[in-house]
């Protein structure tokens, strides 16, 4: 697997260490992003805030279209929210759909420690340059 630190050096954003997210990039090329859950990922419920769900899929989906380029812009996306937890690491993986010049779509699919399917996500990317 490729550091993190380099896929972060990529992307450029300094939201992901913030929220403790990590990165890695597969043998298979495959963009994975994780989070190992903390009081500060939680919501009123003791479960996981539905925006740290988002934001781990965000960063997983635009660090796989953006690797290994920097200039990209969401246009679009749709979220699903299927299940939550309350502890553990959660793992998000980038599916490309369609890899365009100037428009590509990737797939997230967020789960549990366990397995279980979290959340889907379709993230669509306009390449600016």
């Amino acid at each position: 697997m490729e550091t993190d630190e380099r896929i972060l050096a990529i992307l450029g954003d300094r939201f992901v260490p913030y929220c403790g997210i990590t990165l890695a990039k597969e043998a298979d090329g495959t963009i994975v992003s994780r989070v190992t859950v903390d009081e500060r990922h939680k919501n009123a419920n003791d479960y996981v805030n539905g925006g740290m769900l988002y934001t781990l899929a965000d960063i997983c989906a635009g660090a796989a279209i953006s690797y290994p380029e920097k200039n990209i812009a969401t246009l679009d996306s749709s979220f699903h929210f299927l299940k939550n937890v309350k502890s553990g690491t959660i793992t998000c993986r980038a599916i490309p759909v369609r890899i365009g010049r100037k428009i590509s779509v990737i797939r997230t699919e967020t789960c549990s420690e366990d397995g279980t399917l979290l959340c889907t996500g379709d993230f669509t990317f306009y390449r600016v340059s």
